[in-house]
């Protein structure tokens, strides 16, 4: 068989166009595959920060107990090395008996959060509010009347 000039002219812009086709649908993969990990890490640190949220001077032993350890099997999984690292602090300290500081933990799992859904930085540490049964139940008949 011998390759004429035509040949050439509808070959080579074939293959131009099937190498451009697959390029495209590898690089739209990719594409998706990191906005899905995105949306898993933004998943995790919320789930994390809100179980340590939960558990940080929260009066319910029981709420305390849930929440520590739904952060601990979040963190233990998605976590950051240092997160991890920190965590483990945390649990020994507990398991001791001792009193565990979460600010860091909670500043460092925020500002990700934030960093993340492209908000701006914050400074300072968490404020925790657990109201009472009784505050709840006052406020919820103030916004029935």
């Amino acid at each position: 068989m011998v390759f004429t000039e035509e040949y050439f002219k509808i070959l080579i812009p074939a293959v131009i166009a099937i190498i451009v086709a697959f390029l495209s649908h590898q690089f739209a993969k990719t594409r998706e595959l990191n906005e899905e990990r995105r949306k898993h890490k933004i998943d995790y640190l919320l789930k994390a920060y809100t179980s340590l949220m939960i558990h940080a001077n929260n009066p319910n032993e029981l709420e305390r107990t849930l929440a520590l350890r739904d952060a601990v099997l979040t963190i233990q999984i998605y976590g950051s090395k240092w997160q991890v690292k920190e965590l483990d602090n945390i649990l020994k300290l507990i398991m001791s008996g001792e009193t565990a500081e979460l600010d860091p933990i909670l500043n460092n799992l925020r500002d990700e959060l934030r960093e993340k859904l492209s908000l701006g930085k914050v400074e300072g540490n968490i404020y925790w509010v657990h109201p009472s049964l009784s505050l709840l139940e006052k406020l919820n008949q103030k916004t029935k009347l």
